[in-house]
């Protein structure tokens, strides 16, 4: 261990899968080698049914799998302490015994350069007696006119952070002394963060009894003592527990954006003006349109759609998608596919491949049109390009056709473009899936043109595929370039690529895509793409034909506000 690195304190409790990534990407970072680790998991509570010593005793093993750190201590509770006397028992005993501490929950996600960050940051204030915290998250705001990399507010945050002893010394437990002050000096705008925040009103409800919250009074305790919190311009770590899982932290779609390193440079120790006016900008530009969406959720559940006129509707699709998209459906900024996959439930769910089977089961009995992602449709919707260049293809091929749809699911193109090869003299449609997809095709929808493989090897041994099909797929494999090198190496005459998600930046980026509720409940981690790179993989075998927007998919904005959008390319061997 290096005398210089503050140790690390994390509280877990039931949740196996959030505390399961927030390690991984702790041992990611660079001085994890370097850094002690203590982990302090709270115990049972009385009454405690069979589900929840299920998830106590997960996360506890997952905790013992393996040494995070250089080192790790772990506390397990006996009984259950509640995460605010687990915080600050826990804290307070570290800090007694190293002088300061780095603080985290189970759902606080460090990118590759927390450590540094707040060691940094740690060591460069450790004498200023104005500076009683690091904090580092901060909310996702407008911050380009910013020039420096962290600022100053007055008091404390809790979404990791860090503090020295003699700041945690002035912590008062006591929330109603806390409050009395607040009042008897008249500060309370000035503790709401000049009336961004409502840290009074829940104050209130820690003296009532209505929440817990220890952030709060430590909030509270270095703001009466006119102390400051160093806070990153942008976050270097991301709230992976707004999703319902946690007993305080609730659902919450609140928008995020964190960066992997931030350089820090001492600064004048002042509570910065900026902060106060792009929170203000951004909750106001949030309410612009929530009576719209308060009147479309109440003109939903009165079923009355037919009285409103048709240029709601139209109205409505402009505004949501890209709140609804940006917010709730493409989250996050993930160092990497295994710390996003631990957060997520895959394609492996059994759930959804019942859903696909029953949905395409009525495509294939004529009862509906279309299917795409288990959901049905009332008519066509053809993505054109792959219609006419497989015509095109199999016209110049004397009306034959062989096609390797690799990641087809259950026959979702093949089904989608079957009027247009219902002419062709020979039709092979070979889709290539997990295992349970394909043993599911093979009994519900193999014939004459479909069959079903468990690898590529496998299919290509039985027909020599002209057409490689790549539709919504090489966005969700672990290793995309990986596959993209076996793909070129099989030489496939023609590759259509289709519903391949990109970022207007030059690195990929990984996130993680949530299945609205009302289709089934799931999340998978996902690549986005910088296009020229992505093409660049192919091109020195492959002439690009033609490329095209994505027939169903809208564009939308990262948590960063970064432009998301789906392309597809026809590219064919040279």
């Amino acid at each position: 261990m290096h005398s210089d690195l503050s140790p690390i304190v994390l509280f877990v409790y039931n949740r196996p899968k959030h505390t399961a990534a927030t390690l991984l990407a702790l041992s990611k970072n660079k001085l994890a080698n370097n850094s002690l680790l203590y982990v302090f998991a709270d115990g049972l509570k009385e009454n405690a049914n069979a589900e929840q010593r299920e998830k106590v005793r997960a996360t506890r093993e997952v905790v013992r799998s393996q040494n995070w750190c250089v080192k790790t201590i772990i506390i397990e509770r006996d009984n259950n302490l509640g995460l605010a006397n687990s915080i600050i028992t826990g804290v307070s005993q570290v800090i007694e015994l190293h002088g300061k501490a780095i603080v985290m929950e189970d759902d606080i996600l460090p990118r590759k350069g927390f450590l540094k960050y707040m060691n940094d940051a740690l060591n460069m204030y450790e004498l200023d007696d104005k500076v009683g915290c690091i904090n580092a998250w901060n909310y996702a705001l407008d911050t380009s006119k910013q020039k420096d990399s962290t600022f100053f507010l007055k008091g404390a945050d809790c979404w990791g952070w860090a503090t020295w002893k003699r700041s945690w010394d002035l912590f008062e437990s006591d929330g109603q002394k806390l409050l009395n002050e607040i009042k008897a000096r008249k500060l309370e705008y000035s503790f709401n963060r000049n009336g961004t925040h409502d840290f009074v009103r829940m104050l209130e409800d820690q003296i009532a009894g209505r929440n817990d919250s220890w952030a709060v009074r430590w909030h509270a305790s270095l703001f009466l003592n006119n102390k400051f919190c160093l806070w990153p311009t942008k976050s270097i770590v991301t709230n992976i527990g707004l999703d319902g899982s946690g007993i305080h932290s609730g659902t919450n779609e609140i928008e995020q954006n964190s960066v992997s390193f931030i350089n820090v440079q001492k600064i004048e120790v002042k509570e910065s003006e900026w902060f106060f006016n792009a929170y203000r900008k951004k909750n106001t530009k949030s309410i612009k349109f929530s009576f719209i969406r308060f009147l479309w959720n109440r003109l939903k559940l009165l079923n009355i759609r037919e009285f409103i006129p048709p240029i709601f509707y139209r109205i409505k699709s402009s505004i949501f998608p890209t709140i609804q998209q940006s917010k709730s459906i493409w989250n996050g900024n993930y160092d990497s596919w295994e710390i996003a996959s631990n957060l997520c439930t895959g394609y492996n769910d059994q759930l959804i491949l019942e859903n696909c089977k029953n949905a395409l089961l009525k495509v294939k009995k004529n009862e509906a049109v279309y299917e795409r992602d288990s959901v049905l449709f009332d008519k066509p919707n053809y993505s054109w390009p792959i219609a006419t260049g497989l015509t095109q293809i199999a016209l110049n091929k004397n009306k034959k056709l062989s096609v390797l749809d690799f990641g087809g699911s259950l026959g979702t193109t093949y089904f989608q473009n079957k009027f247009f090869l219902n002419t062709l003299d020979n039709l092979i449609w070979s889709i290539v899936e997990q295992p349970k997809f394909v043993e599911v095709g093979r009994d519900f929808f193999a014939d004459d043109h479909l069959e079903f493989h468990f690898t590529l090897e496998e299919s290509l041994a039985q027909n020599k595929a002209d057409v490689l099909i790549l539709s919504g797929v090489l966005q969700y494999l672990d290793d995309p370039e990986k596959w993209i090198k076996q793909f070129i190496h099989h030489q496939f005459e023609y590759i259509f690529i289709d519903r391949t998600g990109f970022i207007d930046q030059f690195n990929a980026r990984i996130l993680i895509q949530s299945v609205p509720a009302e289709i089934y409940k799931a999340a998978y981690p996902v690549w986005f793409f910088n296009e020229e790179k992505f093409k660049s993989y192919f091109l020195n075998k492959y002439d690009l034909i033609s490329d095209f927007n994505s027939f169903c998919d809208l564009d939308t904005i990262s948590d960063d506000g970064k432009k998301l959008y789906w392309k597809g390319f026809l590219l064919k061997h040279k």
